[in-house]
């Protein structure tokens, strides 16, 4: 028997098993679109409509633009009465603002899953010492939330979490105009960012 023999054999048997394996994850990433569809609906069901600043379905729009992803889609919403007293306190708040909620499919079949930046994280990172200013922000949360079962539910870790995490300063020798051109073209000549 030659090789070229052995490798149509090997193919006509190996085939059928590609084939499967394929089929499965596509059924798995229809079943994962499913419950993220279903979770996002049940997270939207608990926003005022008007609310809604956008929905960004980063899975679809990356599998559109021929990057394979898992399913997520984070919904934006804004509520002036939770916003502005927080942005009024502490400006660097609207970082984190307006309110949003990330539903994603959990690596390794876990399931549906949704996270979003808690009331003690923003306390954390923002240095806001007082509780009852974040009572609104936490009732939007949970209001928005209500449908999706607490198993389901990823707060942002506040491991490691101090005043202004994340967030960097620096000075610059330029005007405002020539320091974002320099920034820009540092960040996109490392060629991983469109």
């Amino acid at each position: 028997m030659t090789s070229r023999s052995i490798i149509q054999i090997l193919a006509l048997h190996l085939l059928p098993i590609t084939l499967f394996v394929s089929l499965v994850q596509a059924q798995e990433t229809s079943n994962d679109q499913a419950a993220i569809d279903q979770f996002q609906r049940q997270v939207a069901d608990g926003i005022t409509e008007d609310e809604v600043v956008a929905v960004i379905d980063h899975g679809r729009l990356a599998n559109k633009a021929g990057v394979p992803m898992r399913p997520s889609i984070v919904t934006i919403w804004s509520d002036p009465a939770i916003n502005t007293p927080l942005v009024q306190l502490e400006p660097r708040v609207g970082l984190d603002l307006p309110l949003k909620v990330l539903t994603y499919s959990e690596v390794g079949g876990k399931g549906p899953a949704v996270a979003f930046a808690s009331d003690e994280f923003l306390m954390k990172r923002h240095g806001i010492k007082d509780r009852s200013i974040l009572e609104a922000y936490q009732k939007g949360l949970e209001q928005a939330l209500a449908k999706i079962p607490g198993k389901s539910q990823t707060p942002t870790s506040i491991t490691g979490v101090d005043v202004n995490f994340g967030v960097v300063e620096f000075e610059s020798d330029y005007d405002c105009d020539e320091t974002i051109e320099r920034l820009k073209k540092a960040i996109l000549s490392q060629g991983d960012t469109v």
